[in-house]
């Protein structure tokens, strides 16, 4: 994030910050920046970085329970370690906590929701259950198209794994015609 300070802008939050305000118009950079912050040493290193992170988002869930993006950064966290369980149980308290919600950045957070249940389950191999889970996704009118394609190929995937070849075959072309 990059932008030019402007009176009253500040960076907000303890962890993940972001402008406040934020600016007011954005353009794509055709630069390289090599960030190195979470290249760790060992897996201690690793493991010490998920717990500070941890605490700091905890609290920000306990201070702004409806704010969406502590989740979606609690979700990145638990994926970085493995913690598919507590992946799987998070993705799931944001479908229903947030279900009836027409906030345009939760409906924009509504695939990322999917798909850490359906990560979760592909990482501790319980393919049968990610497959519901692209299956439920596509029903969700909420899933934007990156998310569609996302579900279409993973369902394609494990339809292949069932031996569902026909069913496979329709989900990559699914997948395509959203690629298209």
């Amino acid at each position: 994030r990059m932008a030019r300070i402007r009176p009253g802008m500040r960076f907000k939050s303890p962890i993940h910050e972001f402008f406040d305000p934020a600016p007011d118009n954005s353009i794509g950079l055709r630069s390289i920046v090599n960030h190195f912050g979470y290249v760790f040493i060992n897996e201690e290193e690793k493991i010490a970085h998920f717990e500070r992170n941890h605490v700091l988002l905890q609290k920000m869930i306990e201070e702004e329970p409806h704010n969406v993006r502590w989740r979606m950064q609690m979700m990145l966290e638990y994926s970085s370690i493995d913690r598919n369980q507590d992946l799987l149980e998070l993705g799931e308290e944001c479908l229903h906590l947030f279900a009836d919600s027409r906030d345009p950045e939760v409906i924009n957070a509504v695939s990322s929701f999917y798909a850490a249940k359906m990560m979760a389950y592909h990482e501790m191999q319980q393919h049968d259950k990610a497959y519901e889970v692209c299956i439920q996704a596509l029903e969700d009118k909420r899933v934007s198209r990156l998310g569609r394609a996302y579900f279409h190929t993973y369902k394609g995937e494990y339809a292949l794994e069932k031996e569902l070849y026909s069913e496979s075959e329709k989900e990559e072309l699914e997948y395509l015609e959203l690629y298209e």
